[in-house]
């Protein structure tokens, strides 16, 4: 559906209300930050032109608004798993987020593997391989000429299948064999003591909390904590490798930020900018990695902070 789209400042989100971990103590004060989206209605068009921090758009989304919403849930359980699993890591505890396979997110219509595989089929090995990433599946790929039939080992409704899938010419390379299925990691998160999460009416769904919320989970389980006196701001996703995502909004996102006390926003390299536009006089940091956020917080400790814990 085409998806009319108004955005514009909205709220900051202290992330340790939002999630506690457990064994873990309250440290520093982290802050994240929400937009408002929502449909937008005629006079959008006015607002968009006489406020700089409103923006309108028209997008396609391919799917309905209700679809789009779950979407977006999901989106935000997810960031809440790999966030934590991945502060849990950089603390010594669990191996952080580990792929397992590669699940099938859907089937091409024209593509024979409608009548073998499944939408949620995790594979496992081709050819006898173990296969555990979508990459080491591209790889295994390679070696197979087009149309030639491939054997697969799926999991399955908790059970081991052996299949047995025609490929075809691929539609970006007819010299590739395809199988004609969009696939994604199957990620295991290691999450080894409980985290409780705190649900706010306006944070609906999206994963631009991700790294904040792993930040805030490691300043909890770490002695004294890693903010250094600081309060910090900060947005963008957090991914199994522990890089820092780009999200959208940034402009309205580091104007709601100029409006607090924050010390420093950090926000992904790809985004430094559009937040530049939204608050010129903040003090931005642009970021990749989670450990480029706690390296900055070590070597800039608040002027005159003196740890409260020995």
């Amino acid at each position: 559906d085409v998806y009319k789209r108004q955005t514009y400042p909205g709220l900051t989100l202290p992330m340790n209300r939002y999630a506690k971990a457990g064994g873990g103590e309250t440290h520093g004060q982290i802050t994240g930050v929400l937009v408002f989206e929502r449909p937008a209605f005629p006079i959008d068009w006015v607002y968009a032109k006489l406020f700089k921090d409103y923006s309108f758009e028209i997008e396609n989304l391919g799917m309905s608004i209700s679809e789009y919403n779950q979407e977006v849930r999901t989106e935000k359980e997810d960031a809440n798993a790999a966030g934590s699993a991945i502060a849990f890591q950089k603390v010594g505890l669990g191996r952080g987020i580990t792929s397992q396979g590669v699940r099938i997110t859907a089937i091409l219509k024209d593509s024979q593997a409608n009548e073998v595989l499944r939408p949620g089929d995790v594979i496992v090995s081709l050819g006898g391989k173990g296969i555990r990433t979508v990459e080491e599946l591209s790889v295994q790929m390679k070696g197979v000429q087009p149309g030639q039939p491939v054997s697969l080992t799926v999991q399955r409704d908790g059970a081991s299948r052996e299949l047995s899938v025609k490929t075809r010419p691929s539609g970006d390379d007819p010299n590739r064999a395809s199988i004609g299925i969009l696939i994604a990691n199957q990620l295991h998160y290691d999450i080894p003591d409980t985290v409780q999460y705190h649900d706010y009416f306006l944070h609906e769904g999206g994963p631009s909390h991700g790294a904040m919320l792993a930040l805030t989970l490691i300043d909890q389980l770490t002695p004294c904590g890693v903010t250094y006196g600081r309060h910090v701001a900060g947005t963008g996703t957090i991914e199994p490798d522990g890089s820092v995502g780009a999200v959208g909004g940034l402009e309205q996102k580091a104007y709601t930020i100029s409006r607090t006390d924050a010390d420093v926003f950090f926000v992904p390299e790809s985004n430094e900018a559009d937040a530049r536009k939204g608050a010129p006089a903040l003090n931005i940091v642009p970021v990749r990695t989670l450990d480029d956020i706690l390296n900055w917080l070590k070597a800039h400790p608040q002027p005159g902070y003196e740890a409260a814990c020995r």
